[in-house]
């Protein structure tokens, strides 16, 4: 799909560079994760929200957008 948002532009401008790695990367998010789901569709909310119910278990959900 093809966007004009401050002239033409190619590709969906909603989805921005990936940030969080190497100098960049925040120093709230842990370095090592039990679980890592990566895609926020159904499986992956269900996934997340069954697994925050244990509190001792380290979970992230990382999305393309």
């Amino acid at each position: 799909m093809q966007f004009h948002h401050h002239g033409y532009v190619s590709g969906d401008p909603r989805v921005k560079p990936a940030a969080g790695v190497g100098i960049d990367r925040p120093e709230e998010l842990p370095d090592e994760v039990d679980v890592l789901i990566v895609g926020s569709g159904p499986a992956g909310m269900l996934a997340a929200a069954q697994l925050a119910q244990f509190p001792n278990v380290t979970t992230r959900l990382v999305e393309r957008r």
